[in-house]
């Protein structure tokens, strides 16, 4: 059985360009991993259970990092978690680019 992890994201929102009258693009930066004990590492109703829990928890730790409106024109921080299978995984490490 695969390792799972549970992540923490910072989400900012940034200018992409000016084209077709501007475009903006999140950019997602892992704060904080914690390990899925191996005896939740499966999908049985208690096992996913714990799982939530520990994302609910993690959430409630990290609450101060939710700054302002990300969609706002001022600007802010926001806070996604998620169950990953492998550490970081869903870390932004490229700008996009419009096509």
């Amino acid at each position: 059985m695969k390792n799972r992890y549970i992540t923490a994201y910072a989400v900012t929102r940034h200018f992409g360009g000016p084209e077709e009258g501007g475009w903006w693009y999140n950019w997602s930066s892992p704060i904080e991993s914690i390990r899925i004990p191996k005896k939740y590492q499966g999908t049985s109703k208690r096992a996913l259970s714990a799982i939530a829990l520990r994302e609910k928890a993690l959430q409630l730790k990290l609450d101060y990092i939710n700054e302002g409106n990300i969609y706002h024109v001022n600007g802010g921080v926001m806070l996604s978690t998620c169950v990953e299978s492998v550490k970081n995984e869903n870390q932004d490490t490229e700008r996009p680019y419009y096509c």
